[in-house]
């Protein structure tokens, strides 16, 4: 990995095909990727075609960061939720169903929508990726440790959350454990 003037490392994105994502989803149905797996079931090109579209749509640089971030949320489960966020790509519909994500402004029918429309799941997420990268740098203080994080990291680090969770203090590493996974990922493709 090199290191762009010590404030960010450089990742070597791509532009990824369908083709690609969808082995590395099937790679890991079978096989743990940093703690995760993605259980996408009969999903999984669907969901390969969904990535590329979104990342293509909100300009991210590669799908397969996506994908990484996907897998982190909801381990490619499209019906995962937690007391506020939903489905793959675990969208807060009180915050985000009010934006300009795609999705309906009525919180239960953007429940509704972000557990059933996998297509709409992921756009919003990639949508949100994008919009916290152009937020540009994020201050990070977490339950262990503070960091400013630049770039693509940066917009991880905003989607997962700038301070203490002290009720999952594990979220302080989101961006590593996302970054590791994408970087696996890579290698598949390699």
């Amino acid at each position: 990995e090199e290191i762009d003037d010590g404030k960010d490392i450089v990742y070597d994105f791509q532009e990824r095909r369908v083709e690609d994502i969808l082995k590395a989803m099937e790679y890991a149905k079978l096989n743990s990727i940093v703690n995760r797996q993605c259980n996408c079931g009969d999903n999984c090109l669907e969901y390969s075609q969904a990535i590329v579209s979104a990342s293509e749509n909100h300009g991210i640089p590669d799908g397969i960061l996506l994908l990484a971030l996907m897998m982190q949320e909801s381990s490619c489960r499209k019906d995962t939720q937690s007391d506020s966020s939903f489905g793959l790509m675990q969208i807060n519909p009180t915050y985000w169903c009010n934006q300009d994500a795609g999705l309906p402004s009525d919180v239960e029918s953007c429940k509704n929508v972000l557990l059933t429309n996998y297509e709409k799941n992921i756009n919003a997420g990639a949508y949100i990726l994008r919009k916290n990268y152009d937020a540009g740098s994020a201050n990070f203080k977490g339950c262990t440790f503070e960091k400013t994080y630049y770039g693509w990291e940066s917009a991880l680090r905003r989607y997962n959350g700038l301070g203490c969770n002290p009720n999952y203090p594990a979220q302080d590493y989101f961006v590593p454990q996302v970054m590791e996974r994408y970087l696996k990922l890579v290698e598949l493709l390699d």
